[in-house]
């Protein structure tokens, strides 16, 4: 795609984000989220991913990498000896 064509010429309209809605046919439903990765990833995902006072854009992508993240985490957690703690 070059110049807002494809590369048959068809023209392509670049729109900015907007919020999810049901008449848009825009929406991602969370519970795929909570199902696919788990409810930890959708929490951290929605924190992570923008401003309190703006709509959170759900993207498998976005979902992904929280999930990524939290694993790392949790794999960190896991290598933490029992009865660790921290230097003073």
């Amino acid at each position: 795609m070059t110049d807002g064509r494809l590369a048959d010429g068809t023209a392509v309209e670049v729109i900015p984000s907007a919020k999810m809605s049901k008449s848009k046919k825009n929406v991602v439903d969370p519970v795929s989220i909570v199902e696919s990765f788990g409810a930890d990833t959708a929490r951290w995902f929605m924190l992570s991913d923008s401003p309190p006072e703006r709509d959170v854009e759900w993207t498998a992508a976005g979902a992904e990498a929280a999930f990524k993240f939290l694993s790392r985490v949790w794999r960190l957690a896991d290598e933490v000896p029992e009865g660790a703690t921290m230097p003073t």
